[in-house]
């Protein structure tokens, strides 16, 4: 049995869904660590949840900004949703997407290359 044997089975998932693992910029092991036993759909949960929490950051700064576009104010996390299923995993804006993309374009691309996906 080699190590990628090993890794799937241990994560529970297929082969071919470990290359969702590669591109991520974000500590796998450290996700690994703080999840009790892990999964790659949890792994990838917690990788989507930082990229969220990045969004978030920068959206929470702008929102303290006194000269803030009224479209702005009114975006949220609830805005933001994904769904899980190993290799065909993705994340997306549920809405207001045009809204993110105009004042937060840096900030999505940085969001999307430490994650490893991109918004769809």
């Amino acid at each position: 049995m080699n190590n990628e044997q090993i890794l799937v089975k241990f994560l529970n998932c297929g082969f071919l869904d470990l290359k969702v693992l590669e591109d991520t910029k974000f500590d796998v092991m450290e996700i690994i660590s703080e999840i009790e036993r892990p999964t790659l759909n949890d792994i990838i949960c917690a990788i989507f949840q930082k990229g969220i929490d990045l969004l978030l950051n920068a959206l929470m700064e702008k929102q303290r900004d006194f000269d803030c576009p009224d479209e702005i104010k009114y975006l949220s996390g609830e805005d933001i949703d994904f769904d899980i299923n190993f290799v065909a995993s993705r994340i997306y804006f549920l809405n207001n997407s045009d809204i993110w993309n105009k004042f937060f374009r840096a900030e999505i691309e940085d969001a999307e290359e430490k994650m490893g996906f991109c918004f769809g």
